[in-house]
């Protein structure tokens, strides 16, 4: 482990290489995103980052098996937590911040205590690579999703360390796949249902009943979050983003990513007021961010973000910065905030 190093922050005005794409929010030069710092520490891509709900912290998964937490406010690095045998795929701080949990390659979920920056457990088991983990809204248990060849999510209690099956694919109601894959699960705001994307579709879970309370077919499914008020669904479904009611239980929005790039990862500013997808375009390219205004359904702005490809994006609570973890070995912290001020047609 390593504690307290300085790390070298760039702070630049993004003057070139911005798309305004208008119609709903119209920024101008004073409300560009901002370049606020490059993080490093791993040796290789980061895949996976996660802002502590007290916003004190920034962690960002590895390739090289690694998890590094940054101080977001001084851009140092906080800590090196190692212990995985493989790629760190997914991490996820408790309700409260104390606790990181991080999801690997190796099968494992890794439980850390960020007051001793010590590990706690490790919950085993799974008997393939852990894709997704997510708390409850009480930080009491954490869902694990695997991907093939068992796509299966567990519900652990934190405490005991014990677990239950709580989805498995090859049960659902949903049309079955040839190779199942779990690709990534999300807890409404009230806890109550956990959201489950796979190739073919969405599958809402009731924890009390434990059963699919909704079906949303039709979809290949990779990345999935809750609106702030949990009224809607974010679904990334091939090319396209839509935003599904689920009390109407249709498609209310659907946001175009206009890139023949995939999209890797959705995130939700804590106000609900704007929708951010990473654009993965690929070895010596630059990958992309795109921003919507999640009301009226419009593009707000198009930056590039990191070169040879871009995994996820996540904003902090309090939503005035926007982290990106890409391929180049870098986690970048972005500054959103006027955009979050900006009213339709301004």
């Amino acid at each position: 482990m390593s504690s307290q190093r300085p790390i070298v922050s760039l702070i630049a005005l993004m003057t070139s290489g911005l798309a305004i794409l208008g119609g709903g929010c119209n920024p101008g030069a004073d409300t560009m995103p901002r370049l606020q710092a490059t993080l490093t520490g791993g040796r290789h891509g980061y895949l996976c980052l996660a802002f502590s709900p007290d916003g004190k912290l920034l962690a960002g998964g590895n390739q090289d098996g690694s998890v590094t937490v940054w101080d977001p406010t001084t851009c140092t690095e906080v800590t090196t937590l190692r212990g995985h045998g493989s790629a760190v795929l997914t991490v996820a701080f408790s309700p409260n911040s104390q606790i990181l949990a991080s999801g690997s390659g190796d099968e494992t979920v890794r439980l850390w205590d960020m007051a001793t920056k010590q590990e706690l457990a490790t919950l085993g088991a799974h008997g393939a690579k852990v894709t997704s983990i997510a708390f409850t809204l009480d930080g009491k248990r954490l869902a694990s999703a695997t991907g093939s060849p068992r796509g299966t999510v567990r519900l652990w209690d934190v405490n005991t360390r014990q677990h239950q099956v709580v989805f498995q694919q090859k049960d659902s109601k949903l049309a079955k796949e040839r190779v199942p894959n779990i690709y990534q699960v999300a807890f409404s705001p009230d806890g109550k249902v956990l959201a489950v994307a796979v190739k073919s579709g969405v599958i809402l879970c009731d924890l009390e009943t434990q059963t699919e309370k909704t079906i949303i077919p039709g979809m290949a499914a990779t990345c999935v979050a809750f609106t702030p008020d949990g009224r809607a669904l974010t679904i990334k479904d091939g090319a396209a983003i839509k935003l599904w009611d689920l009390a109407q239980a249709r498609e209310q929005t659907r946001f175009d990513s206009e890139s023949s790039s995939p999209v890797v990862s959705l995130a939700i500013s804590p106000t609900g007021k704007l929708l951010a997808a990473g654009i993965s375009a690929g070895p010596r390219k630059e990958s992309l961010i795109k921003l919507w205004d999640l009301t009226t359904g419009k593009q707000v702005i198009t930056f590039p973000c990191h070169r040879d490809g871009v995994w996820q994006v996540a904003f902090s609570a309090d939503g005035k910065t926007l982290a990106t973890a890409g391929e180049d070995r870098a986690v970048k912290l972005w500054s959103v905030a006027p955009l979050t001020r900006l009213e339709p047609g301004r």
